[in-house]
């Protein structure tokens, strides 16, 4: 529906911002659905790459190890998680 072509537009625009180094604005997507789509590893992975760009280690490795959680995204998100230390 409607809300779903949005969140899309939405994750679009955050994998954009991530590719273009602009990661608050990244965050300032991706954050929120994070709270409204707990379950949607995507969220959780570009998440995670948006706190690594900002050097939020922290914070990056916890939003990687919630991605890990989703059968579609473990072996992206682990190999992920490995290549960051």
């Amino acid at each position: 529906g409607a809300a779903q072509a949005a969140q899309a537009h939405d994750l679009a625009q955050a994998v954009a911002d991530i590719q273009q180094q602009k990661w608050d604005d990244a965050l300032a997507i991706l954050a929120p659905l994070s709270r409204s789509q707990p379950d949607n590893a995507r969220v959780w992975a570009l998440l995670g790459l948006a706190y690594h760009g900002k050097k939020d280690l922290d914070r990056a490795l916890a939003a990687h190890t919630k991605a890990a959680t989703f059968p579609e995204t473990r072996p992206a998100a682990h190999r992920r998680s490995i290549a960051s230390h």
